[in-house]
């Protein structure tokens, strides 16, 4: 294995260029080489970004170089992951496949066990693991002081009335990989599954007000910019998820409510804002630049203000370059991504029927939830107001 791995990435649109890329360039021990671009305003905008990188035009090209790749990520469009994965598997590339993994629960299974078949490694990129507020969440202290946690609200929701949205999101149906349920929601349902355990019941509502105010996808089905999904976990917590692009009053991003007490975050982790903005950290200045998770805490010693850690998203890159080093378990592995799709299938189904649906067994992820107790917790998490 050499000093660095060569990682080639596959697919320039805004997953590979506003966070793949950064990510990649920012971790020490990664080193990107080679990017598949198949449209020249792509390759185009990868040239400028990245010079130096070898560009390439089509899979094909980048399988008949595989014995220069050490890690491949793929970023390409939804529809085109089971495909694109498969591919890469199969030329012995080791694989972190941008979320979702795949439209549904038995296509992402089909691929995890693909994977082991062949012995390559799979992974996902649910980078909202390492978001400020589910960082800050991962102290045991806290939710010492919030007791047995009861609900769960969890929202991505802006307000986007002008905003005319094409591309395959809007125009593939939900099963094929378009929508907010797949798109948003995958980072919802992996997030709850981490705070709150194992989900055994979904009930969920879907709608289109995008295009059909008040239609819901029960009389015809279709890639929904609206959605509503209650989760009933093993633990007997209860969460409520929200995602919508057409929400004139977005919610706070994350409330939770246990026992003895609550913490509520306002806003959602800036990472993403900054990048879009052009904010590319130098080397050890990510944690220090990042925005903190800030909210409210409540609990037996009263109401305070929240101060919490840091968003850290090159923490995913930094697990999966130590997973491929060592032949370790990557930090988001297959398994977890067929688990939350299994969740996405059950709150499809429900919105069409109109009923609860239950998962035997439950899904969950293969590292405990967050509310269990853990080891020693990063210093920087503990910055919490006292």
């Amino acid at each position: 294995m050499p000093d660095e791995l060569r990682v080639a990435l596959v697919g320039y649109g805004l997953a590979g260029s506003l966070f793949h890329a950064p990510l990649i360039a920012y971790v020490p021990g990664l080193r990107l080489t080679t990017v598949v671009a198949r449209s020249p305003a792509a390759a185009a905008r990868a040239r400028a970004d990245l010079p130096g990188v070898r560009l390439l035009s089509s899979l094909d090209e980048l399988i008949a170089e595989a014995t220069s790749i050490d890690l491949v990520v793929l970023a390409t469009p939804t529809p085109d992951h089971v495909s694109g994965a498969t591919r890469l598997l199969d030329a012995g590339l080791g694989t972190i496949v941008d979320k979702p993994l795949a439209p549904t629960a038995e296509q992402a299974h089909a691929l995890v066990q693909h994977s082991a078949a062949r012995g390559i490694p799979l992974g996902v990129f649910h980078n909202r693991r390492w978001d400020a507020e589910m960082r800050t969440l991962a102290d045991p202290e806290l939710h010492a002081r919030l007791g047995p946690l009861r609900r769960v609200e969890s929202r991505f929701e802006r307000w986007r009335p002008d905003t005319v949205e094409r591309g395959w999101r809007v125009t593939t149906s939900g099963t094929g990989g378009g929508g907010v349920l797949l798109d948003l929601g995958t980072h919802l349902v992996d997030q709850a599954l981490l705070l709150a355990g194992p989900v055994v019941a979904v009930s969920a509502w879907l709608a289109r007000p995008r295009t059909q105010p008040g239609v819901h996808t029960r009389s015809e089905p279709g890639a929904e910019d609206d959605a509503f999904v209650v989760l009933e976990h093993d633990s007997g917590t209860v969460t409520h998820l929200s995602v919508g692009t057409r929400v004139a009053l977005p919610g706070p991003r994350l409330r939770v409510l246990g026992r003895d007490g609550g913490v509520l975050v306002a806003d959602l982790d800036g990472q993403e804002q900054r990048l879009r903005d052009g904010w590319r950290p130098g080397p050890g200045q990510w944690a220090d630049q990042a925005p903190p998770a800030r909210g409210e805490v409540v609990d037996h010693q009263g109401r305070r203000v929240l101060s919490g850690a840091t968003g850290n998203w090159p923490g995913y890159y930094e697990q999966v370059r130590d997973a491929v080093t060592d032949d370790a378990r990557l930090p988001v592995p297959g398994s977890d991504a067929v688990a939350v799709a299994r969740v996405l299938d059950a709150a499809r189904w429900s919105a069409q029927t109109g009923e609860r649906r239950a998962l035997d067994p439950p899904a969950q992820l293969a590292a405990p939830p967050l509310a269990a107790p853990r080891g020693e917790t990063p210093r920087e998490v503990r910055r919490l107001a006292r």
